[in-house]
């Protein structure tokens, strides 16, 4: 019971923090374009940096509702 709610929990957070990344990565990424004229590879690097930074923090949030629960 425990470990396939931690498992739903784990994987409603990656999926969110992806969706919320990708929004503002792809938002981030057009700006810098736009003030910079930066290459690809910056705007990549900054796009992976956001994804993992969001999936990061929703996953651990999802996290700690799962330990308080139990």
């Amino acid at each position: 019971m425990g470990k396939g709610k931690f498992l739903f929990y784990f994987i409603t957070g990656t999926l969110t923090g992806l969706v919320i990344a990708g929004f503002t990565g792809s938002f981030f990424a057009s700006l810098s374009t736009k003030l910079f004229g930066g290459p690809t590879i910056l705007r990549v690097t900054v796009g992976v940096f956001l994804i993992l930074l969001f999936s990061y923090i929703s996953v651990k949030r999802q996290y700690k509702k799962y330990v308080t629960e139990n």
